[in-house]
């Protein structure tokens, strides 16, 4: 039997497998889920399954049952998860969910490296680490930070976290523009060339070829492409005419001739 800093006891739940059952719930050197409770004048007030075999993990969550405030122990793998979740909800696109989920998913890696399991321990120190490793370009890391931001804002809301330990990192300023460098022919001719190599047929060798061109004489969007429809494309003399719809903020009608 295990005292957490305060009133609660943390003991282990043997199985009816564990070779160590008769020894009581006070043996903790085993395998067998964790729990807890906690006295008030001899009478129960608590009895809770910790959700982990881990000692370390269990004192955390020990502690933060403990805590004065209301705050819940929320696990960041099921907070990232909650988060994808309400943004699906509120109608974001695919394509907004999945840039949320990238970062979000490498620091759910990184947390779990440092044994970080839950929010309250995700500080403004950790998150400056986790940053620092990241080695992409400033322009991008502001982007990310921007994420970590609206995620633990979302997290605060609910409260599980006291801090937006995001809020605390400065915005980087005065940013330059990524310089976007064309492909050179060279380039090119062997982006054309590694289609060949590519899917199991060669109706698949031929349609990534196809793509390549398109995105080479059009500079449509890759998105555009892959759901680019043959009625689309049309002969218009000497030329091929491309015809798409793109929304954005004026929402028109897109033509590209090739």
């Amino acid at each position: 039997m295990l005292k957490s800093h305060a009133m609660l006891t943390i003991w282990r739940r043997h199985s009816d497998s564990c070779p160590h059952r008769e020894k009581g719930r006070d043996y903790l050197k085993c395998n067998c889920p964790l729990y807890a409770d906690g006295y008030v004048n001899g009478k129960r007030t608590l009895k809770k399954s910790l959700g982990t075999r881990d000692m370390a993990r269990a004192r955390k969550k020990a502690v933060a049952l403990e805590s004065p405030d209301d705050r819940v122990y929320k696990p960041i793998p099921e907070a990232v998860t909650a988060f994808l979740g309400h943004c699906k909800s509120e109608g974001l696109k695919d394509a907004t969910i999945s840039k949320y989920r990238n970062p979000l998913t490498k620091l759910t890696a990184f947390c779990a490296t440092e044994q970080i399991d839950s929010l309250e321990e995700l500080t403004t120190e950790k998150l400056d680490r986790f940053r620092a490793g990241r080695g992409i370009k400033p322009i991008t890391a502001s982007k990310e930070l921007e994420i970590f931001r609206v995620f633990l804002a979302f997290c605060s809301d609910r409260n599980w976290t006291k801090e937006n330990a995001a809020k605390k990192i400065r915005m980087p300023r005065n940013l330059k523009p990524n310089e976007v460098v064309p492909f050179t022919t060279a380039e090119v001719a062997a982006i054309l060339k590694a289609c060949d190599g590519l899917g199991k047929s060669a109706y698949g060798r031929l349609r990534a070829r196809a793509i390549v061109l398109t995105l080479r004489y059009t500079a449509l969007r890759i998105g555009d492409v892959s759901l680019l429809a043959r009625d689309r494309i049309s002969r218009d003399g000497d030329r091929w005419r491309i015809f798409i719809r793109t929304v954005d903020s004026r929402s028109f009608y897109l033509c590209r001739r090739i």
